[in-house]
């Protein structure tokens, strides 16, 4: 219903609603208080030593929060075939093996204000989401994962949405990673204009 309430005055038939993953998660209450909801352990309050800074694992209540989503065996088995992989040159395992609830966890700070100080999980059920915004709107509808680095991953989309051209259309970010408060974003494709053929 708020989709529909905010996206149905401007949107034209073709357009695509985008909604932010994080968003989608704490309108399903996917979120957690440090300390309260999360009590890092002795795995996590370790392994997160392992991941680089950057990246939401590197902390303890991050990495509590993604193994209690996948499983403390399947994150051991990321992070061992993570790190053998890294010294062979080809980064990215962890997520491979850990999946993608893994990934999609947002450390404190890393998602819009006020849940800023929340561990934010990923959605619940994203296909079942699109799918019932579209019936609602009569649009098409993705949920993505998009950030500052030019990295953008859908997590589900309608049948009717072209998946590489919207991730390409997403890559400059245009949902922010910070106080932009754009939880939905409206993507209109351009027509591409078909050449006449020239006679000689």
């Amino acid at each position: 219903e708020v989709v529909a309430k905010y996206v149905s005055p401007v949107a034209q038939e073709g357009d695509i609603v985008v909604m932010a993953e994080s968003v989608v998660a704490i309108t399903q209450r996917r979120y957690l208080i440090p300390d309260e909801h999360v009590k890092p352990g002795f795995w996590a309050s370790r392994l997160c030593y392992l991941i680089p800074s950057v990246g939401s694992l590197s902390s303890r209540y991050g990495m509590q929060s993604a193994i209690d989503e996948i499983g403390l065996p399947r994150m051991l088995t990321g992070v061992g075939v993570g790190a053998a992989m890294k010294l062979l040159g080809r980064p990215g395992w962890l997520y491979r093996i850990a999946g993608m609830p893994s990934e999609l966890v947002d450390d404190i700070s890393g998602t819009m204000p006020p849940y800023d100080k929340y561990i934010v999980l990923g959605p619940a059920h994203a296909q079942s989401v699109v799918n019932e915004v579209k019936a609602r709107t009569g649009l098409e509808a993705a949920i993505a994962d998009v950030n500052n680095l030019r990295r953008a991953a859908i997590l589900a989309a309608t049948k009717g949405v072209d998946v590489k051209g919207l991730i390409a259309a997403l890559l400059s970010n245009p949902l922010g990673n910070a106080a932009e408060q754009t939880p939905i974003v409206v993507v209109r494709p351009v027509p591409v204009p078909v050449e006449s053929e020239s006679h000689a």
